[in-house]
């Protein structure tokens, strides 16, 4: 039997050695996708918390300077949301550009196999939801400040 130019050589395990690559290169792939919607989840999370404890602040006196401590934490909140919104953003861009050099690094896939991450607009369109999603929150924070 021949080995298959694009497929390379049989293994012992009955796949083919560029088989195996791509497959771990997808799993690295599939690793960081799911890295990034953890990060996004725990934004949404520890984001939620601060804008609840900013909300009742707002609606309680901290806003006025009665209150020391409370003044203190109503002024902190929203550059904690922020610093947080930009920790986040920052290991999210460098999941993209992760997942994006293991796309290019991956050895040429035949034409029957599916690509190993989408391409084009619904490439685009997915990772709308991971980097929107801190964008909208940092705006909101931004918001706040420039209202006080």
């Amino acid at each position: 039997m021949r080995d298959d130019p694009i497929a390379g050589p049989p293994d012992p395990q009955g796949g083919s050695q560029v088989r195996q690559e791509l497959v771990a290169y997808r799993g690295r792939i599939e690793h960081e996708d799911n890295l990034m919607g953890m990060r996004v989840s725990w934004l949404v999370a520890a984001e939620s918390f601060l804008f609840v404890a900013y909300a009742i602040l707002v609606n309680g006196d901290a806003g006025r300077a009665n209150n020391a401590d409370a003044h203190r934490v109503y002024e902190v909140i929203p550059w904690l949301g922020v610093a947080l919104v930009l920790c986040v953003a920052a290991s999210l861009v460098a999941a993209v550009r992760a997942i994006y050099r293991l796309s290019m690094d991956a050895p040429p896939r035949p034409e029957v196999w599916p690509p190993i991450r989408s391409s084009g607009w619904v490439y685009v369109v997915g990772l709308s939801g991971a980097l929107g999603v801190p964008l909208v929150v940092l705006g909101a924070w931004v918001f706040i400040l420039a209202a006080r």
